[in-house]
């Protein structure tokens, strides 16, 4: 437990220090997924999903966010 709190304070600490102000807010968060696409590929009577643009760092937002 103490290890993943670790690894979301590093996470955190390492992602918004790069903001201009010491107090980030949600709109900032989302405003980084506004380049994500979803493909929607149909292939032989089926969908193939798949999501384009995203980054290990953008994944582990999401992750944070929960389901």
């Amino acid at each position: 437990m103490a290890a993943q709190v670790a690894h979301v304070f590093e996470f955190l600490r390492r992602f918004f220090c790069r903001l201009p102000t010491q107090s980030p807010t949600r709109r900032w968060v989302f405003f980084l997924f506004r380049g994500i696409t979803e493909l929607a590929i149909p292939l032989d009577g089926t969908v193939k999903k798949s999501v384009a643009n995203m980054t290990d760092e953008l994944w582990d937002i999401l992750s944070l966010m929960g389901k």
